[in-house]
């Protein structure tokens, strides 16, 4: 009798209970790093190498007023560097704003994130003709999955989609494209 009570509990009984929720009051601190750093060379008949280093790094912070709801700020910086033969262009972007994140706790160790964020973009160009500076705005929207090692860790990996449009004294400079990123929350 007692095993088929506890069969019957273990079915009622919701599994948020042994989710992992994150409680109002926590304060979340996220580093990403995105798998969009390469170094590739491009090999064309006739012409130069193209050889191309990109790479990203996010930090995120965030304040959970509600359970598993979160406001906060996204530090967002992206260098890129661009070699043909003699030709070289650097590019740095640079994305701060608000964001909200939301998780849907799956079971004990693995939730889902959604999260979204608007701000304020800066690009930085400079080639061997001269240097030039853009700035706008931009959001980004994405998603993924946390695993908690622990309450107060986890690994995190999650992909992307951010649009920046931006504006320098010649027209208009606009980017956009998806990110792969894998990374590390500390709750407090």
């Amino acid at each position: 009798m007692k095993k088929t009570v506890i069969v019957l509990l273990a079915l009622f009984v919701p599994a948020s209970l042994w989710a992992m929720d994150i409680d109002p009051g926590k304060f979340e601190l996220a580093g990403t790093t995105a798998f969009n750093f390469s170094d590739t060379t491009t090999e064309v008949d006739g012409a130069p190498d193209i050889d191309t280093t990109t790479w990203s790094f996010e930090l995120d912070g965030n304040y959970y007023f509600m359970k598993n709801v979160g406001l906060g700020l996204i530090f967002q910086y992206q260098d890129s560097e661009v070699e043909q033969g003699a030709n070289e262009i650097e590019t740095s972007t640079f994305f701060i704003g608000p964001q909200i994140i939301y998780n849907i706790p799956l079971n004990e160790k693995v939730s889902l994130f959604v999260k979204g964020a608007v701000g304020y973009a800066d690009a930085e160009f400079d080639s061997g003709l001269g240097s030039d500076d853009a700035d706008g705005w931009g959001w980004q929207v994405g998603g993924g999955l946390k695993y908690f090692l622990t309450n107060s860790a986890s690994i995190n990996a999650g992909v992307t989609y951010q649009s920046l449009s931006m504006e320098d004294g010649g027209g208009d400079v606009d980017t956009d494209g998806f990110n792969v990123g894998a990374g590390l929350s500390i709750y407090f």
